[in-house]
């Protein structure tokens, strides 16, 4: 039995430390009868190319992939950088402007290509924000719900990418599941060996 729980741990802890390299990800839910935009996680900025500084004010354009957390009023003193523009989105037309936030100001147009943090942000730092757009819901804003949208960026070692997810618990990545799979496969071995271990009686 001890040996199935060391197993286990360590399958837990290797999946978790795997599925820690999604960068920032971004998730819309239904509370109540608001619908709340919470995002966390790190930015990897090395060789993104900087483009100026940037406004904007926190809210969500579904149809465009963008999505404007935290900050105060306007998104002023953003570094701006630049990504691949991308078509996916995660909805349809319709901009909606945020009520309240709160958090580190981020930004994300993936229609344009425009990858945006704080000015001064150092690269890898945790940012952590949230919108709430109150007496609203996911159809209402034109969010497609139970979705799951990723966009990459960079390359290499800098490799990175943003997840938004809609109404939906965010799902392991496939090599998170080949980790559990092979963890469970090893308890599974395990205890079919102790189930055949006789014991004998003088």
């Amino acid at each position: 039995m001890k040996r199935i729980c060391t197993i286990l741990a360590v399958t837990i802890t290797l999946a978790t430390a795997t599925s820690a390299h999604a960068a920032f990800v971004v998730n819309f839910a239904q509370v109540g009868a608001d619908v709340v935009a919470t995002g966390s996680g790190t930015i990897d900025t090395t060789g993104l190319p900087q483009n100026g500084t940037w406004g904007s004010p926190p809210g969500t354009f579904p149809l465009g992939g963008e999505v404007n957390l935290g900050g105060g009023d306007w998104h002023v003193g953003l570094w701006r950088y630049m990504v691949a523009p991308s078509s996916a989105g995660f909805g349809a037309y319709g901009a909606t402007d945020a009520t309240s936030w709160s958090g580190d100001p981020f930004a994300f147009a993936a229609d344009v290509g425009y990858l945006m943090v704080p000015l001064g942000y150092t690269s890898g730092a945790a940012l952590t924000d949230q919108d709430i757009f109150a007496n609203t819901t996911l159809a209402a804003m034109h969010l497609t719900n139970n979705s799951s949208t990723v966009w990459n960026f960079g390359s290499g070692a800098n490799a990175d990418s943003l997840t938004v997810n809609v109404g939906a618990v965010a799902v392991p990545e496939p090599a998170t599941w080949a980790l559990m799979l092979v963890g469970f496969g090893a308890i599974g071995a395990a205890s079919r060996r102790n189930r055949n271990v006789r014991v004998a009686y003088a």
